[in-house]
């Protein structure tokens, strides 16, 4: 088994990043990867206590995305920062990120994982907002009948 399975394997990303021997000052690159939730009849987003079901679709690209940190997809000199916020059980503060990605000189991208219909108008808003900002934003509906399997937007 090759290291980025094992890594894989036990989803300690930030502890293999933390060993690798550190070369030249290193660029960081932040992914931000958001599961959304969806809007209820009154407009008002929808959010759990607590979430009776985990997102799958969040878990398996936040998994292939640590597998690319671990290793290096994008050289050597270049780190990913890797982020995964469940929009079903956790507030999403588009201030807060975008002020994040500024800091980073937008150098990164959001993805929204795993859309299914009723959550496609919420995370157009979440797009909008940081589209505004110039921050890249990557869309992924759910699997299913789904004919768009990936959107930049």
């Amino acid at each position: 088994m090759t290291d980025a399975a094992k890594a894989i394997e036990r989803l300690d990303v930030a502890e293999i990043v933390a060993r690798r021997p550190t070369a030249s000052p290193h660029r960081r690159f932040n992914i931000v990867l958001i599961k959304t939730s969806h809007y209820d009849d009154d407009g008002y987003v929808v959010r759990a206590f607590r979430s009776s079901m985990p997102a799958n679709s969040l878990a398996t690209v936040y998994v292939l995305v640590a597998d690319c940190a671990v290793r290096d997809v994008l050289g050597r000199d270049v780190r990913i920062n890797l982020t995964a916020i469940d929009g079903t059980n956790k507030r999403l503060n588009c201030d807060k990120l975008t002020a994040e990605m500024r800091r980073n000189g937008n150098f990164g991208m959001v993805g929204l994982v795993g859309i299914q219909s009723n959550q496609f108008p919420r995370a157009l808003d979440i797009a909008r907002l940081l589209r505004a900002a110039g921050i890249p934003v990557q869309m992924t509906p759910s699997a299913g009948r789904h004919k768009l399997r990936c959107l930049l937007v």
